[in-house]
């Protein structure tokens, strides 16, 4: 859960793209990035993942839910224009 959920603060959008940013941490790790209640370490990459993944997974997990991008936003990101590439 988001930050602001476990806190029992008021939330909106952004708890989806923490969500989603979690989800892709998983993907390419194959663990979550936090263990419970440790949400506020540094988020440690192996290193085979690209700097653009670590780039949009960095910012979709800011615990500053201000700070995350809008889902517009991802868009505008080099994994994500990448990947589009790809599928074409």
């Amino acid at each position: 859960m988001a930050p602001e959920v476990i806190d029992r603060k008021l939330y909106g959008n952004s708890v989806d793209i923490w969500s989603l940013g979690i989800l892709l941490y998983e993907i390419l790790h194959g663990y979550p990035p936090f263990k419970p209640d440790d949400r506020t370490k540094s988020l440690v990459f192996e290193d085979y993942v690209k700097e653009d993944a670590k780039e949009i997974i960095s910012a979709m997990l800011a615990l500053d839910s201000k700070k995350r991008p809008a889902v517009w936003e991802l868009f505008n990101y080099g994994w994500i224009q990448r990947l589009s590439k790809i599928s074409r």
